[in-house]
């Protein structure tokens, strides 16, 4: 993965300037390609300025909905919390790159670099193979409900474990592999250019990130929505309301992992078939443009995937919403419950009572009746 900068982007214009006005038709192609590098640029501030700061809150609130007392229970519901932690993790990450570079770029160092390259590719296999296993448990809940397939919060906590050692095993290699590229020391590469012996390796990450997760969310979520199209529709309104809110839990989960893959493809095809830096210099400059532009979009589009599921639960589940009002204070339902349960309290204990009232009454009686 090319990590693109200011510093590239001004070097470039540089670059223009210098043979600005060589060409008769110069002045096209150089607005052109200002225009490209502006457009990228602008996209990589708002997320800076604004996406990655309103992530961060709403992945924090998501956080504290999904870990309310009545919600622990739901796996549904402990994955999701995992997935807002990866999300705000994957986030910080992006601040903290951001910063190094615009703000400090004598502390951006090719160990930077590579720690940077190595944690980005971590966090995000993390986030997509939680995404697997969240649709895996739905799956197996749906689809085989009579088998004891489904996860426990203990396989949770194992599966977490083992998700984080693998993503460690996997992209280890890339703390040799990665590093500035030897053409352009602005760009912070997967695999430097000397590194040829890499390519099975390449071949190996690309298999396991994204290939296998997309494949496994696609048949998985082809399979759960088959299934919950078949499915009868109950009479008994206890077991509809359970249906009704099982029902919005999973489109909530189909949706996230739909908008997952959708996010995340065309960054993965853009830097599968990325040339190098050097190349892309060799080119045009209105070539060269054109691929910052593409790349940039691209990976801020995926960087979306981390911040977006906040406003996706609240699209797709009045569970979630009410979960939220109860958070914030608005706890009109559970004080109606508590006023209700007080009064049948009440009641039940004024009952209780009556017989004992009535019958001191009745030995009064008696006891004026006998004298």
């Amino acid at each position: 993965m090319e990590i693109p900068t200011n510093e590239s982007h001004d070097d470039e214009d540089d670059h223009d300037d210098d043979h600005h006005g060589h060409h008769h038709h110069g002045h096209h192609y150089d607005l052109e390609s200002f225009l490209y590098h502006k457009v990228a640029l602008g996209i990589g501030d708002c997320f800076h300025f604004f996406i990655y700061p309103s992530g961060l809150i709403s992945n924090s609130i998501s956080l504290m909905v999904m870990t309310m007392k009545h919600n622990k229970q739901l796996t549904t519901c402990v994955f999701m919390s995992i997935i807002a932690v990866s999300d705000n993790l994957v986030l910080v990450r992006g601040v903290v790159d951001w910063l190094l570079e615009d703000y400090f770029p004598e502390a951006w160092n090719s160990g930077m670099c590579k720690a940077d390259i190595f944690v980005h590719h971590c966090l995000a296999g993390f986030n997509a193979y939680t995404i697997v296993l969240m649709t895996f448990d739905k799956f197996c809940a749906i689809i085989y409900p009579h088998k004891s397939l489904v996860f426990t919060r203990k396989k949770i906590f194992l599966s977490t474990i083992v998700n984080v050692v693998t993503q460690i095993v996997l992209y280890f290699p890339l703390l040799f592999a990665a590093g500035f590229d030897p053409d352009d020391h602005h760009f912070c590469v997967k695999y430097k250019h000397e590194l040829t012996n890499m390519t099975v390796y390449s071949v190996l990450s690309i298999g396991f990130y994204p290939t296998i997760p997309v494949a496994a969310l696609f048949v998985m979520n082809i399979s759960i929505i088959r299934a919950i199209f078949k499915r009868k529709v109950t009479t008994t309104a206890n077991v509809k309301k359970r249906k009704v809110q099982e029902r919005q839990i999973t489109i909530m989960l189909l949706l996230v992992s739909v908008i997952f893959v959708v996010l995340l493809l065309p960054f993965q095809l853009v830097d599968s078939s990325f040339v190098g830096h050097d190349e892309a210099g060799a080119a045009s400059a209105l070539e060269a443009a054109r691929t910052f532009f593409i790349f940039n979009t691209s990976y801020y589009l995926s960087m979306l995937n981390y911040a977006i599921n906040f406003y996706l639960y609240l699209l797709s589940g009045s569970k979630f919403r009410n979960d939220l009002r109860m958070l914030f204070g608005c706890r009109k339902r559970d004080l109606s419950v508590h006023h209700d349960q007080s009064q049948s309290q009440g009641s039940s204990l004024h009952n209780s009572h009556a017989p004992t009232s009535s019958r001191h009454t009745q030995r009064k009686t008696e006891q004026s009746n006998v004298d």
